[in-house]
């Protein structure tokens, strides 16, 4: 299971449109099984795969997204006195994405992913790393694409650290050049403070 993040430190130069058609690419035309991850809070590449009255319903349904992922907090304590007890803490193997389509699932984004805070020492960065680990014995994929914000947040080093490589989205412009610069000391800062180096695969000039 190869996994690839969508990445530059620059908004506007088409990650999501790039890892979402590379995505439909891999499935139409080279037959492969594909997850797509959506990690952008402003979950855009869910938003071209779904309607928004299909991502309603799905998550009324007991959908999950992202924030599954991420949000290991403990469940909230119920009073002994109600005699209720808590909801079961959602394990990493039981996160189920979304079939899209035959070859195509997805893990959804969701705008609640704004409200997590990654502290020193949570470890928060790593659980999409150990999810996809824990799908990859299923060997279900061929391809994981990850869509990441265009910020250098804690998200974009969740998805470096789950990755074996990286592409590069960027318009032959000068800022859009400026977040491929941005983008070295990130993943610099990845392999210096975990250990892990990611490779990049290639730059897309995108028009």
């Amino acid at each position: 299971m190869t996994v690839v993040s969508v990445v530059n430190m620059k908004g506007g130069v088409a990650k999501t449109t790039l890892a979402t058609n590379l995505a439909d690419a891999l499935v139409r035309r080279e037959n492969c099984t594909v997850l797509l991850v959506d990690l952008d809070p402003q979950f855009n590449a869910t938003q071209c795969l779904l309607s928004g009255e299909e991502y309603i319903r799905r998550r009324k349904a007991g959908g999950h997204t992202i924030v599954n992922i991420f949000d290991d907090s403990p469940p909230p304590v119920v009073s002994a006195v109600l005699d209720d007890t808590p909801p079961p803490k959602l394990e990493l193997k039981d996160i189920k994405p979304w079939s899209i389509k035959k070859g195509l699932d997805l893990i959804a984004g969701d705008l609640e992913l704004y409200r997590l805070e990654m502290g020193a020492g949570q470890g928060r960065e790593q659980r999409l790393r150990r999810y996809l680990e824990e799908i990859k014995a299923d060997e279900i994929y061929d391809f994981v694409i990850i869509d990441t914000p265009p910020t250098p947040s804690h998200w974009m080093m969740a998805a470096l650290l789950a990755s074996s490589g990286y592409l590069v989205p960027v318009k032959p412009e000068p800022l859009s050049r400026t977040g491929i610069d941005l983008l070295r000391g990130v993943v610099e800062r990845c392999s210096n403070n975990h250990g892990h180096w990611s490779a990049p695969l290639g730059v897309d000039r995108s028009s």
